[in-house]
């Protein structure tokens, strides 16, 4: 079974809600979950949280930027060892909100819920996850986080994906994000690409947070998209 792990990024405030996570074998993933816990106890983390290791805040309270750095490049291996690619899924939520006026498109559509949409859309296009879905009895699956009040629409759009192609989608389901460190790696994921995108390229902070970024996952192949027009 292939397993994609996904958390969500972007309050009602925020000009885009981005949808993110990494997808692999499910061997992989415990095989992941428990390396990933013996290098969290040898620091006593408990639980990744990133926009507390971003702010140097919570648990990484008196790190210093670097620190935070390093281990960021420490999980982003660990990470590598063990999963197939990443994926985004971003949209932006004005453009949405009116063209779901303008084609008067169910009340209950969120762009949370659009995102899985584009984000299945996109796993299902992707060779490498084709080869696996090919094989006897292989079929992907959806954990993620849970607690969004757009619950329900993602799990209606999943319900539709799966009477269309019962035999290639398994299953969704929603955790709480401490329950796997898979949804602390997706979480960590989302939480940059929302911010990368709505930040202000001239912003000082802009090259050291990509750069941030980039050296905890340049080695990990990942698959990005921001949609800003729909059902035109």
């Amino acid at each position: 079974m292939l397993t994609c792990y996904l958390d969500d990024s972007g309050n009602d405030q925020d000009p885009i809600v981005t949808l993110a996570g990494y997808v692999s074998p499910e061997q992989n993933w415990r095989d992941f979950e428990t390396e990933a816990r013996a290098a969290f106890d040898t620091i006593d983390l408990p639980y990744l949280h990133t926009v507390d290791l971003h702010g140097l805040r919570g648990e990484f309270a008196g790190w210093s930027r670097e620190e935070a750095a390093e281990f960021a490049r420490c999980f982003g291996r660990i990470l590598d060892r063990h999963v197939y690619a990443g994926f985004e899924f971003s949209v932006m939520k004005s453009t949405f909100e009116a063209r779901k006026a303008d084609y008067d498109v169910e009340h209950q559509s969120s762009p949370l819920g659009f995102c899985l949409h584009g984000l299945v859309d996109r796993l299902v296009k992707d060779e490498g996850i084709l080869a696996g879905l090919r094989q006897p009895e292989v079929n992907l699956s959806f954990v993620v986080e849970s607690g969004n009040k757009n619950e329900g629409d993602i799990r209606r759009r999943f319900d539709n994906i799966q009477k269309q192609d019962a035999e290639r989608f398994r299953s969704i389901s929603f955790e709480p994000k401490t329950t796997r460190i898979a949804l602390q790696a997706a979480d960590f994921l989302a939480y940059f690409c929302r911010r990368l995108r709505t930040k202000n390229r001239a912003h000082p902070r802009y090259k050291d947070e990509i750069a941030f970024f980039e050296s905890a996952t340049g080695n990990m192949a990942h698959h990005h998209f921001l949609a800003t027009d729909f059902m035109g």
